[in-house]
């Protein structure tokens, strides 16, 4: 048995017990103990034990309990959050998405989505990059869209 099984809740929680019932079937005739240069008396240290006990069964029921919310939770949050998807995107085609809408998108906890700027210094190290990696792998652009070709009309040849 490794030291985590011996010491936890559940196993300490069998082990005051046991020793309660040592205590009772053969400290009967026992009124006081000196423990540590203290003396208690048996029905203090059974009357301890039986609150420990108590104690540790409550705050197990309440992590039961808790658990048992934590996963309704989810449970609600799983069906909900589609609903909000859907009713934010339904918002924002009902009323559009630009700055002119702001306040009515506000009143939905909302605001217009932005379009990400960037700088100017990440789009020129983005195409040295591009070009590096074009360069070691001795590949070309993208080749542009060539022109259909148009069927010239034969011109006969001249003749003499």
């Amino acid at each position: 048995m490794t030291n985590a099984d011996k010491n936890n809740k559940t196993t300490r929680r069998d082990r005051l017990r046991l020793l309660l019932n040592g205590i009772n079937l053969h400290f009967q005739n026992i009124t006081s103990l000196t423990i540590g240069g203290v003396v208690h008396q048996i029905a203090d240290i059974t009357a301890k034990i039986t609150a420990d006990i108590a104690s540790s069964d409550t705050a197990e029921k309440g992590h039961a309990a808790w658990l048992q919310q934590v996963e309704e939770e989810r449970v609600s949050h799983a069906i909900v959050d589609p609903l909000v998807s859907g009713l934010k995107q339904f918002v924002r085609l009902q009323f559009g998405n630009t700055e002119a809408v702001q306040a009515t998108l506000a009143d939905f906890g909302m605001d217009p989505t932005k379009k990400a700027v960037v700088p100017p210094a990440t789009k020129v190290a983005a195409a040295a990059k591009a070009k590096a990696t074009r360069a070691s792998k001795a590949t070309k652009a993208a080749p542009a869209a060539a022109a259909p070709e148009s069927p010239t009309p034969a011109t006969p040849p001249a003749t003499k």
